[in-house]
């Protein structure tokens, strides 16, 4: 009995100690699935608005092709032909200029879109920690969490001045790789008395996550999480 009474101290440290990890490891996982869940779904955004553009490069071949034949025809013709062939030629720099547009358009779309999804990660990273700092009877938590502004790592070819061809970057999956950072710092949640024990008032979380685009066999480019996210 005295055996017991004399461990009573340290078992309730140790269960107090367990129980703070335990909920600090729950909450850490959750800011963890966040990251992850947010970066993944912009990472594929930004991949699906690749594809859009690289889908248009037939319809761009053929319009700078059908300029280029139209210029050679009007080389060599007089009269009332080659005012026929200026005014196809006219229709097609249209064709040409509005397709450009389109493309701008698909870029400006899928990285704005990106952009939107990280500043709900953002949102929502906040939302946690503020839940956080309540549970912790309204304790303060100060966040830092850092992110790229998203762009589409896609190369144009100008094969005509109007209008380029798109692929895919070169090493484009370690290019368009989003890395999001978040550290946490603020007073420890622990009882006074075990802080004062453990000689430790403050704490620090880090974490990071990462997606880059991956492809698997013949299959197209897809969102992954990335095998460092624990940095």
């Amino acid at each position: 009995m005295v055996t017991l009474l004399s461990l009573a101290p340290f078992l309730l440290i140790l269960f107090l100690a367990i129980a703070t990890t335990l909920w600090m490891l729950n909450k850490k996982e959750l800011l963890q699935w966040t990251c992850e869940h947010h970066s993944l779904i912009a990472q594929q955004m930004l991949i699906d608005g690749a594809y859009d553009l690289v889908r248009l490069n037939p319809r761009v071949e053929s319009l700078v092709s059908h300029k280029r034949q139209l210029e050679l025809e009007m080389r060599l013709a007089v009269g009332p032909e080659r005012l026929a062939i200026a005014a196809q030629l006219m229709i097609v720099r249209g064709q040409m200029l509005l397709m450009r547009s389109q493309q701008k358009n698909i870029i400006l779309t899928a990285e704005s879109r990106a952009r939107l999804e990280l500043l709900k990660l953002k949102k929502n990273i906040k939302h946690q920690i503020d839940k956080i700092a309540s549970d912790w009877h309204g304790k303060k938590l100060f966040h830092h969490l850092k992110n790229p502004n998203p762009q589409m790592k896609v190369e144009p070819q100008f094969k005509d001045i109007l209008l380029p061809t798109y692929h895919f970057a070169f090493d484009y999956q370690n290019r368009q790789r989003i890395d999001t950072n978040i550290k946490i710092w603020g007073p420890s949640p622990l009882p006074i008395w075990l802080k004062r024990l453990l000689k430790r008032d403050q704490f620090y979380w880090r974490d990071h996550c990462s997606t880059q685009p991956r492809k698997q066999g013949g299959l197209p480019w897809r969102s992954y999480l990335t095998k460092d996210k624990h940095l």
